[in-house]
């Protein structure tokens, strides 16, 4: 799976220079079908003059900020909140899924008698390197790319625990019914607010911003979103003053 990711940044990346550019980086989202979302994205947002690039990790996603210097993305909220001072981030609106804009992340374990006390002496895998925004724990991190890599390490015994989505836990059900039986769940994280789309502050252009929200609700984009897991968008102040 990794040479995989690495074939496909290196698609993405090409060298060759594009104008105006959109990254997308959730290791919360759907990367199981990262190659549809790629191609999605493409035809939708080049059709309003953006290239659009898929991060897969943080070192694939500084590859891109460094070479292309984005002026908008879709970003996983937790890592817009840490990256929106040193890349100057402001978030424009947020996802939904069945009006919803925000979601939770689980700590789940397959051993028995292991509890959140346990933690601090254990591994967790986690997409995220640093946890402290969703939970407040310590704990010894083992970084993987997606949800789904945290499960698996901890199948194979190079974990204990694993932080992962509600929505991973169900494709994880998908694909292997029984050690999903086995899934015991020791936290449930605060809200977390969904992906967001935020723009670097001055290189941004207003009537752009308009033109993505107009794609994003329309019929073209339909397939896009349903691969992001999302059906819409909010701008609501409120939620967005959440995470600002």
């Amino acid at each position: 799976m990794r040479k995989l990711f690495v074939t496909l940044l290196i698609v993405l990346l090409g060298g060759i220079s594009f104008g105006q550019t959109l990254v997308y980086y959730d290791p919360d989202g759907n990367l199981r079908r990262i190659v549809d979302i790629n191609s999605e994205g493409n035809r939708i947002f080049s059709k309003i003059g953006l290239k659009f690039f898929i991060a897969v990790d943080d070192n694939s996603f500084n590859s891109v900020v460094k070479q292309y210097s984005p002026e908008y993305f879709i970003m996983n909220s937790v890592i817009y909140q840490s990256r929106k001072r040193s890349l100057n981030l402001e978030a424009a609106f947020v996802f939904e899924k069945d009006k919803k804009t925000t979601y939770a992340k689980k700590i789940v374990t397959f051993q028995e008698g292991l509890g959140l006390k346990d933690i601090a002496t254990r591994v967790l895998a986690s997409s995220f390197r640093d946890i402290s925004e969703i939970v407040p724990i310590e704990a010894k991190i083992l970084k993987v790319p997606k949800d789904l890599d945290a499960l698996l390490a901890m199948k194979f015994k190079q974990a204990d625990f694993a932080i992962v989505s509600e929505s991973s836990i169900d494709v994880f059900k998908t694909i292997s019914p029984v050690d999903f039986g086995l899934l015991r769940v020791v936290y449930t994280s605060k809200e977390i607010v969904n992906p967001v789309f935020c723009f670097v502050q001055g290189k941004e252009s207003p009537s752009k911003i308009r033109e993505i929200q107009r794609l994003l609700v329309s019929s073209d984009a339909k397939q896009f979103m349903s691969l992001l897991l999302f059906d819409n968008i909010s701008d609501d102040p409120k939620v967005l003053s959440k995470i600002r």
